[in-house]
């Protein structure tokens, strides 16, 4: 070569020009294209293979199968700690129950005329929060939910009657010593109450705005798992790790749920 070829003196020395055959020059410095730096030389190598050294179904692996895993357990988590903040607590009840009721009296309620039952049956408010109360008859079952009611005033129970006539049935409680009495509006044997019970418990405590924000995450966190791993995957990612968590999350569901609806049709003859 002629014109600022490489020198022998100097192997080392890049060269400024280099000229090829008759009157053709090329200027500018010349770099190779390979790369020495105590690592293997490398010429080229595809993103993908290249990506922390995993295979492209390797990360379909990842994405179908352990993505998956990793969201299903952090779900089952959200799951159980929100429903110990709602739903953990002390929970305390008491049940009574009475089948010997004694006529002790009668009563005009709204002009009509009742006949008195007393029980044996005694509320205990300053232990419980609620109560549930309920009479039993030969025609009617009658109960009243959240009792007692704030006086000693007879409230009007739901009844339901198996028989001809509806069953008007009122319940009261004495404060003094809390006792359960039953006014029936008494028509035939029928009518006359036979056993009742009560039951006394305390209510859960009010749910945390915490727990219902961990309920509410639990079924929220596959969506957004899926929506994050398809943009990493495609943008900064693994394409196929992408790949993996459509067929797991969507896919698969897809078609479980396709199969047990044509499975249904073809049983019913849809």
């Amino acid at each position: 070569m002629e014109g600022g070829g490489i020198s022998d003196s100097d192997p080392n020395k890049r060269p400024e020009s280099v000229e090829i055959s008759a009157g053709n020059l090329f200027t500018g410095d010349v770099t190779p294209y390979w790369k020495d730096d105590n690592e293997a030389n490398v010429v080229f190598t595809s993103p993908e293979e290249a990506n922390n050294g995993l295979s492209n179904g390797g990360w379909f692996a990842i994405g179908l199968i352990v993505a998956p895993l990793v969201v299903g357990i952090a779900s089952f988590a959200l799951v159980i700690g929100g429903e110990s903040l709602l739903y953990e607590y002390d929970y305390d009840d008491e049940y009574q129950y009475d089948d010997v009721l004694t006529m002790s009296d009668e009563v005009s309620i709204d002009g009509r005329s009742y006949r008195v039952y007393d029980t044996d049956l005694y509320l205990s408010p300053d232990m419980y929060d609620d109560s549930e109360v309920m009479v039993m008859s030969q025609r009617y079952n009658c109960h009243l939910y959240d009792y007692p009611p704030e006086g000693e005033q007879w409230e009007r129970m739901s009844c339901y009657s198996w028989t001809e006539g509806e069953a008007d049935v009122y319940v009261r409680v004495v404060r003094d010593g809390g006792k359960i009495s039953f006014a029936v509006d008494y028509s035939t044997d029928s009518d006359r109450p036979t056993e009742a019970n009560l039951w006394q418990y305390t209510s859960p405590p009010s749910s945390s705005g915490l727990g219902e924000l961990m309920l509410f995450l639990s079924g929220a966190i596959w969506p957004l798992a899926l929506i994050a791993g398809l943009i990493w995957g495609f943008t900064r990612g693994n394409k196929y790790f992408a790949y993996g968590m459509l067929v797991s999350i969507v896919a698969v569901p897809a078609f479980c749920f396709i199969s047990l609806v044509l499975l249904v049709a073809f049983t019913f003859g849809w």
